[in-house]
């Protein structure tokens, strides 16, 4: 069996993949968040998936793991 070349980075169509999946994770998270009382296991359980999905994704896309996008005022980006 022939070897693989190994990458140091992601590349793009991947992480392009694993962004979508992601997304669509933590709708399904939220959603389920919703019907939970909070500050118990099971809704405590999802907000540290979706804090250690960010953090992954940060990683991913070469920026500090806590990063956080900054806030913009609705029509300022147009």
């Amino acid at each position: 069996m022939p070897r693989r070349k190994r990458h140091l980075k992601i590349n793009s169509y991947d992480l392009q993949q694993i962004d979508q999946q992601i997304g669509l994770l933590r709708i399904a998270t939220r959603r389920a968040q919703i019907s939970l009382t909070p500050l118990r296991e099971h809704y405590n359980a999802l907000s540290e998936l979706d804090r250690a999905l960010h953090r992954a994704l940060n990683l991913l896309n070469d920026r500090p793991a806590n990063y956080r996008e900054p806030h913009h005022a609705p029509m300022s980006q147009g």
